[in-house]
């Protein structure tokens, strides 16, 4: 015979190990889908899925080509910070479960609500400029968050797309649970 049998048995199953179509998420092992981008309704403002994919996509495009407009995008540290003396996660984070490679970008509304691509001029001009995209230094879209009293920061709600007979939107929860502080988080 000009082959051994046993052997390209044992060959061949070693070799499917490797081209399982099976996607593993890097984060511990776990497999998890892509969060879509969705639409925000935060505390005075509601953002359609369009204007945080706008934001979203300019946001990604900065991260890949390694630049910024006026220091965005920038690390987000999700409200956490070390305390020195106890050495405990101190804050309470925005995304439960996320601690570590968040990223912030501007959405820009100017003066007359009109949602805009954060550039140079930004902020210049007047306008609302407490919204921010969230995605993880992979790119993945996370959430939208709004600037609060102070230094905090406050989650916006996922919704669907407005239904146009009715008027109304429908929530989306937002599904991050675990929790989790490493001493690598800053305060932002």
């Amino acid at each position: 015979m000009l082959f051994n049998t046993e052997a390209f048995i044992l060959f061949g199953l070693s070799a499917l190990t490797f081209v399982s179509p099976i996607h593993h998420n890097s984060e511990r092992g776990i497999i998890r889908e892509r969060k879509a981008v969705k639409g925000a309704k935060c505390s005075t403002k509601i953002f359609t899925k369009d204007q945080v994919g706008q934001a979203y996509a300019e946001a990604k495009a900065h991260v890949a080509a390694k630049t910024s407009v006026r220091g965005y995008p920038k690390r987000f540290g999700n409200n956490l910070s070390l305390d020195p003396k106890t050495k405990k996660c101190v804050g309470t984070p925005v995304y439960a479960g996320l601690m570590n490679d968040l990223i912030e970008y501007p959405i820009y509304a100017d003066a007359s609500g009109t949602v805009m691509l954060w550039s140079a001029a930004a902020g210049k001009i007047g306008g609302d400029m407490k919204y921010r995209v969230v995605l993880k230094a992979n790119g993945n879209f996370v959430g939208v968050m709004e600037h609060t009293a102070g230094s905090s920061f406050k989650m916006c709600t996922l919704i669907e797309e407005e239904d146009e007979t009715t008027g109304a939107t429908s929530l989306i929860p937002d599904n991050t649970a675990e929790t989790i502080c490493t001493a690598t988080t800053s305060t932002t």
